[in-house]
């Protein structure tokens, strides 16, 4: 009963992260760098899942690119790839969620100065992927290699002269 409680607020709380806005086409015209965030919680480092290969499954789709990737601090747009998992028995359960965010300057109405707010530019509206443990690594790194590719054909598209 625990695990069923566990999986049903997994689910929720993944669900909810697809309602956010998100980013329209041309949104990305004119980006040349972005700062990457990859990370994974203790349920999917005991999947297997490192953010090393996080990063290199995104680092691997666009390094022919001229998309600037840092793992620095900057004032770029952050790409966060988060992985969230949940281990039962011999199998790994993991939402991953993806979306590029700028902070944006707004000053609100009813506000007396103005703030930063995150703007999403590009979400992957999250996936859910189940595997054996032994295999879930790879099914978890192919995956964000696929939704890095979707992102990129959107970069892409969005930057044609």
């Amino acid at each position: 009963m625990r695990v069923c409680r566990r999986l049903a607020i997994f689910l929720l709380v993944t669900m909810a992260c697809g309602y956010q806005a998100r980013g329209a086409e041309g949104d990305l015209k004119g980006l040349r760098a972005i700062q990457l965030v990859a990370y994974a919680d203790r349920d999917s480092q005991a999947c297997g899942i490192k953010q090393e290969a996080m990063r290199d499954a995104f680092l691997s789709r666009t390094s022919s690119t001229k998309l600037r990737v840092s793992e620095r601090n900057t004032d770029d747009p952050v790409f966060f790839i988060q992985v969230l998992s949940i281990r039962t028995n011999a199998e790994c359960a993991s939402a991953i969620n993806m979306k590029l965010t700028t902070l944006q300057p707004v000053k609100l109405p009813f506000a007396d100065q103005a703030r930063g707010y995150a703007v999403i530019l590009w979400d992957n509206d999250g996936r859910i992927l189940a595997s054996p443990e032994g295999q879930h690594s790879q099914s978890v790194r192919q995956a964000i290699g696929n939704e890095v590719a979707r992102f990129m054909i959107r970069w892409i598209s969005d930057n044609r002269p």
